[in-house]
């Protein structure tokens, strides 16, 4: 079943849908439907990260797997952040699980990278990535392995510290 994303406002009593693209239409009716993931929030309620198989809610999503968004609900307009950060590899899967920082430079995520060998043979191996909203780069955190799914990522206010629940137990390092 599709979700929606929304922010509510205590100081005005108001709320915004957030995972809605250019036209107006929410995702759920647009026919995308979001990952059951909890979003995530700037401190100041201005960026809202969350992730959805919606590909119609920023230009160029022609993927057709989830990626992750930032919502500035300033300007209304949803960043593809899979895209705007360039890739660590190719991405082979979805992206999903963010978390961002309190300021909103950094976001924090797990995706399928074509560039990270899986384990033992295996085809897919997910990887921990965080992205530099400033910069427009991407650092590999982490290969997670086969077995490696997240389930929780969260960032510092500083973005200088990610913790993360994942089932796998053989998180390696990555030097960048």
């Amino acid at each position: 079943q599709a979700v929606n994303v929304y922010l509510f406002d205590a100081a005005s009593s108001t709320v915004e849908l957030v995972s809605v693209p250019d036209g107006g239409v929410d995702a759920a009716t647009a026919g995308g439907a979001l990952w059951p993931t909890l979003a995530s929030i700037s401190h100041d309620g201005h960026w809202i990260a969350f992730s959805s198989t919606a590909s119609d809610l920023a230009g160029g999503d022609t993927n057709g797997a989830a990626d992750i968004f930032v919502h500035d609900s300033e300007a209304g307009t949803n960043l593809n952040v899979s895209l705007a950060c360039g890739p660590v590899g190719t991405r082979l899967g979805p992206s999903f699980r963010p978390a961002i920082s309190r300021d909103a430079r950094w976001l924090a995520g797990e995706t399928i990278l074509d560039s990270v060998p899986a384990p033992r043979g295996l085809d897919t191996a997910f990887s921990l990535v965080a992205c530099d909203l400033v910069e427009r780069t991407n650092l590999l955190i982490a290969n997670l392995g086969k077995a490696g799914v997240v389930s929780r990522v969260a960032l510092s206010s500083n973005g200088l510290f990610l913790a993360f629940q994942s089932k796998g137990t053989n998180a390696q390092p990555v030097a960048n």
